[in-house]
């Protein structure tokens, strides 16, 4: 391999017809720490190794974790900054396969003098009837070997034999060949002289390796060498392939980039929600590292339709498709970057993919075949009729089933019935409904502001932390107790702010009410708890009959802040504080502010009473169900038996 490449096989590391030149070597240099692998380590890397499968494939590979080197031109060495743990590994593993003329002087301990001894003694020369002697017992090995009683020592001790035991079970040959030729690392070689705060930055994880450092590598190397393979011109293939190298790096970076912004991100998590890392895996894919993980976790849930469970490794990028092409795997990277950049740019796409996904449990595989397969306007249909099966199969109460045409795809054919109306059927639901606490309710409201910015001819967009409830209340418009508390306390001003109560209430439901509600002043307990409670009770109750407090019509999703500064506070009250929160800048939902401001409202409705913009009874609250379930059916294209050709709109 060429000496400017970045990656290299496990021969090419150590051979000098490889990545070293004659005499050079790796050096660990004094300020690092000294070897420390595990058993657990070492085993999950020969138990990686050896399941990785070739099958006869000479461009698969399995990628270790990069190494970050700086050269010193001095002594004509590689200090090793990041990765002495691996380097030290592989070169006991390849003692024990007796490859001493590749190892031999090709690692420098520094850091002790004792344990580059029993690297030169121990690991460069074949001393394996002394190992058996030893039976793998450090105690019985430091009796006739005290002056190596270190700490790295018994580490590097420990690896030899865990190695040795590990292959009693395993075949060697084919392990050798495998590890040879079909293991690579990543040589990263950073141009800088502040070696030692390099080692600092990485070593206290304030640069760490993460997967996404390994496919780019993989990617810009390998993509580059496919396409110019074939270049016969030795000069121009290495001008060319520089060149691809390069554009492929920038195409990534861009991509990178457009994955810092919050917008993005909030906006698509919920889509790689159920992509995680392997269990013990070694290397993370982790987002706040390398923004682009984000791109790598909807790649891997676009080509698994689980649900959840999905799992992101380095395995699923060193072998990618049938072809084993990483210009494919580049190709098709580039594609879904573009294809998500363009869905968030399109209003309507922008709203309907995260609904599918979040309450219709689309998976982003689902939803990504689908686009494959559909035009744009064939797609928006298919996102529709998925929120329309939703509502239908998950049996939300917006209607009555009854209300629904027979044969909603055919309905021209369908069987036409008289009908009770639609707001007939809204009001009779009105009042036996409970949407309070209705784990459908934040979908309906969510889908109702999804709704009113798509009919919209504005640019907005509902904010991506907004496509679920986000520091937000399940809000009644008309106060769920109205009268909230009667305290013991301050009997006059109790009595007064009853009245008051009972004035408002009354003015909200005088046209049902026979007479009025009131109380007997003369006949107040007000020292009395029970009597106190019965009485909030009372009136509550007397209240509840006549206006439908939990029917979808008297919900809204609001801000937390605002929702509990007013209380239980009437609609006047009420529309004063979201009016104020908006101008403050708080974001307040669609749905709200039409509430609030009584879109569901025509004009006839105000010709003969203006008073209806100051109060919320029960005339309001079911002339808004009946504007959402025709808002909604519209726009989903649900139909209804009825009069006007099945309409009855």
């Amino acid at each position: 391999m060429a000496k400017n490449s970045i990656l290299y096989n496990i021969e090419e590391i150590f051979s000098i017809k490889g990545f070293l030149k004659e005499g050079e070597c790796f050096n660990i240099p004094e300020y690092q720490r000294g070897y420390k692998w595990s058993a657990q380590s070492i085993t999950k890397l020969l138990d990686d190794i050896n399941s990785f499968e070739t099958h006869g494939d000479s461009k698969k590979f399995y990628c270790l974790q990069n190494i970050t080197i700086v050269y010193n031109e001095k002594e004509k060495e590689y200090n090793v900054v990041d990765g002495q743990q691996r380097l030290t590994t592989l070169t006991i593993l390849l003692s024990y396969f007796d490859c001493y003329d590749l190892i031999k002087n090709k690692l420098k301990y520094s850091i002790r003098k004792d344990t580059q001894n029993f690297i030169e003694n121990y690991i460069y020369r074949n001393r394996k009837e002394e190992w058996k002697s030893w039976n793998a017992d450090w105690n019985v090995f430091l009796q006739s070997n005290s002056q190596y009683d270190f700490q790295d020592i018994f580490y590097i001790f420990t690896a030899f034999n865990t190695i040795e035991n590990w292959f009693q079970n395993h075949d060697t040959t084919s392990f050798l060949n495998k590890l040879l030729q079909n293991v690579d690392i990543i040589v990263n070689q950073p141009k800088t002289k502040a070696e030692t705060k390099l080692f600092a930055n990485l070593n206290g994880e304030k640069v760490s390796l993460d997967g996404a450092d390994i496919v780019r590598a993989m990617i810009v190397t390998y993509v580059a060498k496919e396409e110019c393979d074939m270049i016969m011109d030795e000069g121009k293939m290495l001008v060319m392939i520089n060149e691809r190298r390069v554009r492929t790096g920038m195409t990534l970076d861009d991509i990178t980039r457009w994955w810092t912004k919050q917008d993005h991100v909030d906006y698509f998590k919920p889509f790689i929600k159920g992509v995680g890392a392997v269990e013990d895996e070694m290397l993370k894919f982790i987002e706040n590292n390398n923004a682009i993980n984000r791109l790598y976790k909807l790649y891997i849930a676009s080509q698994d339709n689980a649900q959840k469970g999905m799992s992101i490794s380095l395995e699923k990028f060193e072998h990618p498709n049938p072809e084993n092409s990483f210009s494919l795997l580049y190709e098709d990277l580039v594609w879904l970057q573009r294809l998500i950049e363009s869905w968030y740019d399109d209003k309507v796409l922008y709203h309907l993919i995260p609904f599918c996904i979040i309450y219709c449990k689309k998976s982003f595989f689902q939803i990504v075949d689908e686009w494959k397969k559909s035009t744009r306007k064939k797609f928006e249909k298919w996102l529709k009729t998925v929120i329309r099966d939703w509502i239908i199969n998950e049996d939300i109460s917006l209607y009555s089933k009854e209300l629904m045409m027979s044969d909603i795809q055919n309905e021209n054919e369908a069987k036409i019935e008289e009908t009770r109306s639609l707001a007939e059927d809204s009001e009779k639901l009105a009042y036996t409904e409970n949407w309070y606490r209705n784990p459908y309710l934040e979908p309906i409201l969510v889908l109702l502001d999804i709704i009113a910015i798509c009919n919209s001819d504005s640019n907005e967009k509902l904010p991506p932390l907004y496509f679920t409830s986000f520091k937000e209340d399940e809000e009644h418009i008309f106060p769920q107790t109205p009268i909230e508390k009667i305290s013991r306390s301050e009997y006059a001003n109790q009595t007064k702010k009853l009245r008051k109560y009972l004035a408002i209430v009354n003015d909200y439901i005088q046209a049902d009410m026979e007479s009025p509600i009131a109380f007997d002043e003369n006949d107040t307990h007000w020292d009395d708890e029970k009597w106190c409670e019965e009485q909030k009770t009372r009136y509550n109750n007397i209240i509840l009959k006549h206006i439908p407090i939990n029917s979808l019509g008297n919900m809204a999703l609001l801000n937390e802040s605002v929702n509990r500064s007013y209380g239980n506070d009437f609609f006047t009250e009420k529309r004063i504080d979201v009016m104020k929160a908006y101008r403050w800048g708080r974001y307040i939902r669609p749905h709200v502010m039409d509430a609030f401001n009584k879109q569901f409202l025509e004009r006839a409705d105000l010709d003969d009473d203006f008073s209806r913009m100051k109060n919320w009874d029960k005339k309001d609250i079911l002339a808004r169900r009946e504007y959402i379930v025709r808002t909604i059916c519209d726009f989903l294209n649900i139909q209804f038996k009825g009069k006007n050709n099945g309409t009855d709109k």
